[in-house]
């Protein structure tokens, strides 16, 4: 049986605050600046060695170590590597009939500390710490922060939005069913990451597209992405969500007393180019009945 984990549960202010903290104290601060300042703030506040944590093993990494998923791991970390933010542990104690190296390096994402009496180390403020960075890396950033925005304010731009996005699909807010959609286009985003990258790092890519249709296949993952991206930040946007969610429900009530299908459609545009707009709604088109009004 493993040591407990030190657990935070937070409000939305608090979290609000303690980001501003973290990245809106000293003015505008791009997407490419944001991981210089975790790194900056995380070498501050973390023990740069000897506590205890529990490793949760991501799928990518227990299908490379060729374990069950999700696996978790009893550690002691003995190093922290505050640039790549990263860490070195050594395997304490598995669970279940599973042989590992005894040495790895870890992002600290996935290092949990347990609760230790240690009066020398400060685990309470390594956990808080290890918390901020989890949250904020798991739910408020995208795969796409930082492409092509170079001269914009993260902070201003996304933090309480996709803050308060993540609180209503934490709270209930939004229904289970649209925070399980939300879910799975973000983590289709990342599969999507990752096709590419494999995709891009082929050496024969190039030379036999003509062949295996790499290039084609690049550039539906790159279309789906933007359609995912798109559609994130129309969700990501508390009065369009509003909007969207006070429709959803005016729908479901009309169905409970018709019992009948609607033919109405809701359409939500981000703006572009009149060619957009045009191919975009003969893509719409395909897929409702032409009786549907928009």
């Amino acid at each position: 049986m493993f040591p407990d984990i030190i657990i935070f549960e937070k409000s939305f202010e608090q979290r609000y605050e303690e980001y501003m903290n973290i990245l809106g104290s000293r003015g505008a601060l791009s997407a490419h600046e944001v991981r210089n300042e975790w790194k900056f703030y995380i070498e501050c506040v973390i023990e740069a060695g000897g506590w205890e944590a529990v490793w949760k093993i991501s799928r990518s990494k227990c299908e490379e170590l060729d374990i069950d998923f999700p696996t978790i791991i009893l550690v002691m970390v003995d190093c922290v590597y505050f640039e790549e933010l990263e860490a070195e542990v050594t395997i304490v104690a598995v669970q279940g009939d599973i042989h590992l190296p005894e040495k790895h390096v870890v992002p600290l994402k996935y290092l949990f500390p347990t609760k230790q009496d240690d009066s020398v180390l400060n685990i309470d403020s390594t956990a808080n710490c290890l918390d901020q960075y989890r949250v904020f890396y798991n739910h408020l950033w995208r795969p796409w922060d930082g492409e092509g925005d170079e001269n914009n304010d993260w902070v201003l731009d996304h933090l309480e939005s996709r803050l308060k996005l993540f609180y209503d699909m934490k709270n209930g807010v939004i229904s289970a069913e649209a925070t399980r959609h939300i879910r799975s286009l973000l983590e289709e985003v990342r599969e999507i990451d990752r096709k590419i990258a494999d995709e891009s790092g082929d050496e024969n890519c190039v030379e036999n597209f003509v062949d295996n249709n790499s290039v084609l296949t690049l550039m539906k993952l790159q279309l789906r992405r933007e359609q995912i991206k798109r559609e994130i930040e129309i969700l990501e946007s508390f009065e369009i969500r509003s909007i969207v969610m006070q429709k959803k429900q005016v729908d479901l009530e009309e169905r409970k007393q018709t019992k009948s299908p609607l033919h109405e459609v809701l359409f939500v545009w981000l703006g572009g180019t009149v060619d957009e707009l045009i191919q975009t709604l003969t893509t719409v088109k395909q897929h409702i009945q032409p009786d549907m009004h928009v």
